[in-house]
């Protein structure tokens, strides 16, 4: 919140403010670079497909199973779903790594959502989800987002973050994002079962 004493101190640190602001930009790319490497190699280790394009805020993942034998109109895989990388909820951050590290009041996870069985349903496919999101939440430990998707907190120590910085290490800073991307393989079992009962819900 603003007040006139730090609307005065913002005045007479404007130099200072504008190149940390500009510096902060590039540490957000530096960063999450380095979470698309971590999901690449991880990704590499296991039976899961993904895109990890962060200069377009695309970096999601899917198991195999999810993956549907024909191609999207744009000539893509389809898939029955897939975990996204994202934003959670509103907030007014003005950096990436302010959510990353939870220092306000955004955040970033790893966004499970599915569209397939929705498609033209869509009031549908949130009663069930919304019907199905008891089960979801105790057995994955997800947040229900009354969109019909679930989404699970990352969040990197800042302090952990900027050491690790600091000595040009980013990597060992990640522990959190590589310990959410185990989780998936441990949550997998419990979509899929959704997934199942979604088509034999929408497609008897």
């Amino acid at each position: 919140m603003g007040s006139p004493e730090m609307d005065g101190l913002i005045v007479r640190h404007l130099v200072d403010i504008e190149e940390a602001g500009k510096r902060a930009f590039v540490l957000d790319a530096e960063v999450f670079k380095a979470l698309a490497k971590t999901a690449e190699k991880w990704t590499a280790k296991t039976a899961w497909e993904g895109d990890s394009n962060i200069d377009e805020d695309n970096l999601w993942l899917a198991p195999l199973k999810w993956k549907l034998a024909g191609e999207t109109e744009e000539g893509e895989a389809d898939w029955l779903a897939d975990f996204h990388f994202s934003a959670g909820g509103d907030d007014d951050d003005f950096f990436k790594l302010t959510r990353l590290c939870q220092a306000r009041n955004g955040k970033f996870g790893f966004r499970w959502k599915s569209d397939h069985y929705g498609d033209g349903r869509r009031v549908a496919w949130r009663n069930f989800i919304r019907d199905n999101a008891e089960d979801i939440i105790r057995e994955t430990g997800f947040e229900y987002e009354k969109n019909g998707t679930f989404f699970p907190t990352v969040t990197l120590n800042a302090e952990a973050l900027a050491n690790a910085i600091e000595q040009d290490a980013i990597e060992d800073a990640l522990g959190p994002f590589e310990t959410a991307l185990d989780n998936l393989t441990r949550t997998e079992p419990t979509f899929t079962r959704l997934l199942e009962a979604a088509k034999t819900h929408f497609q008897p």
